[in-house]
């Protein structure tokens, strides 16, 4: 059984590297800064290969997940502050001191660009650091030196801009899986509470951390899906089915959260009943389902989410075992037992949303 689970989460850990936005990304910025350098260089033009590689390079780092307005704007920007920079950098070259009053200009400007917003004070900072390239490069032909850097980056958004027209909703299906793994991740923390041998220190701030990374997972979602005005419009069956699962996977986390008692009175209560050990395993189950689950959005596999026999008969076995108690303590592990049923019913309802036409 333990081959088995490593078996699983080998292959869970492989399809997320090949079939994540990250690895996809990575290839694509490796091929827009390699081929136009690799290109030139054989063409006997140097300067215009450095110059189209840079300007890729850079303006890479400016293209964080967002729909195809949001890209286009930044592109947009990118491409002529880039331009910008690196003409008036090559045109101080003339005078170490008017370089010196240019950077410290431009090093305010755009840091202040950060007020503005997250792409803009990334925008800002990739304009500081290609700067500081034009600096150490020192190009002779300063005009031509400046078009090929804003060639650079007109050609890595084009290929970003088709990528996206071809998958425009890859950003979202891949928030929707780290917003479902990280829900499972912050299962897995729930059930350490149940477990005497933890400490409760730790598990509440292993529980604020796992927190604030569903937060950030969410708060992505949002951003993705209510600023896509193509998701958003009335008549788009593919925007309703996709609102529909962040609404089961946001009511699942919520259900989740739900789930709260005086952990410390628990484990006294229940020490040696045997409830607390199946609390834990029917929480690693729902987790390794969530999980899986989560994968399927990176593979856009039809997966079915199919009940367990050992979890629905450990189900089972908790019910007799509040059968067998009295008072608070049967209310008590009927509750948990409902919570369980309840977190099941909602990866089922995120499991169907997605199977939706």
């Amino acid at each position: 059984m333990h081959a088995v689970n490593k078996i699983t989460q080998l292959r869970s850990i492989l399809i997320e590297f090949f079939y994540g936005e990250y690895f996809k990304d990575a290839l694509r910025n490796t091929l827009c800064v390699v081929f136009p350098i690799g290109l030139f260089f054989i063409l006997g033009n140097k300067q215009a290969g450095i110059g189209i590689g840079l300007g890729a390079l850079v303006i890479s780092l400016t293209d964080l997940p967002g729909n195809r307005n949001a890209k286009l704007k930044t592109a947009a920007l990118s491409v002529s502050l880039f331009f910008i920079t690196t003409f008036l950098i090559g045109l101080s070259f003339y005078s170490q001191w008017l370089t010196a009053i240019v950077i410290f200009l431009m090093a305010f400007v755009f840091a202040m660009m950060s007020a503005i917003g997250i792409r803009e004070s990334v925008i800002g900072t990739m304009c500081i650091i290609l700067a500081v390239f034009v600096l150490g490069l020192h190009p002779g032909d300063n005009l031509f030196f400046s078009l090929m850097v804003m060639a650079g980056g007109a050609w890595y958004y084009a290929i970003s801009l088709i990528q996206t027209a071809i998958f425009p909703y890859r950003s979202t299906h891949q928030a929707i899986h780290e917003c479902l793994s990280a829900t499972a991740s912050f299962l897995l923390t729930k059930a350490k509470f149940y477990d005497p041998s933890t400490d409760l220190q730790e598990c509440y701030q292993e529980t604020i951390y796992q927190h604030q990374q569903v937060f950030e997972k969410q708060e992505l979602i949002r951003n993705l899906l209510l600023t896509d005005q193509q998701a958003m419009k009335p008549d788009s069956a593919k925007g309703r089915r996709l609102l529909n699962i962040v609404n089961s996977t946001f009511s699942l986390y919520e259900q989740v959260t739900a789930i709260h008692y005086n952990y410390d009175d628990l484990r006294q209560r229940f020490a040696g009943r045997g409830v607390l050990e199946i609390v834990i395993v029917l929480i690693e189950y729902l987790a390794s389902d969530l999980d899986k689950l989560s994968v399927s959005y990176l593979q856009r596999s039809k997966r079915a989410v199919i009940a367990d026999m050992r979890y629905a008969d450990l189900l089972r076995e908790l019910e007799n075992k509040a059968i067998q108690l009295e008072g608070s303590d049967q209310e008590i592990v009927l509750n948990i037992k409902l919570n369980l049923q309840q977190v099941s019913e909602y990866i089922h309802r995120v499991n169907d949303d997605d199977h939706a036409s």
